[in-house]
């Protein structure tokens, strides 16, 4: 059960963008990376995003690799739920 409550962005890059959120209940943080999907079609990219949410599976599990909790989409954008890492 995935109940959030987003505190902000806390990132932002060419195609993305990061917010911290916080679970309900646990308080535990996690990052939301929003890819607005139009931009990147636009420029020819788009698959490379989606490559990059397949690479992001929850089963990778590496010290040196944000670990991955899922991801979803809508019409406009991808979202990729990542362990949030505080130093980076």
């Amino acid at each position: 059960d995935f109940d959030f409550v987003s505190d902000k962005d806390i990132g932002r890059g060419t195609y993305a963008r990061i917010r911290l959120l916080r679970k309900k209940g646990t308080g535990e943080q996690f990052a939301l990376k929003i890819m607005e999907k139009e931009p990147l079609r636009q420029l020819g990219i788009l698959q490379r995003a989606y490559r990059e949410v397949s690479l992001h599976s929850p089963a990778l599990l590496h010290n040196n690799i944000v670990r991955s909790f899922g991801h979803t989409e809508d019409d406009r954008y991808l979202y990729l739920l990542l362990e949030f890492a505080p130093m980076g």
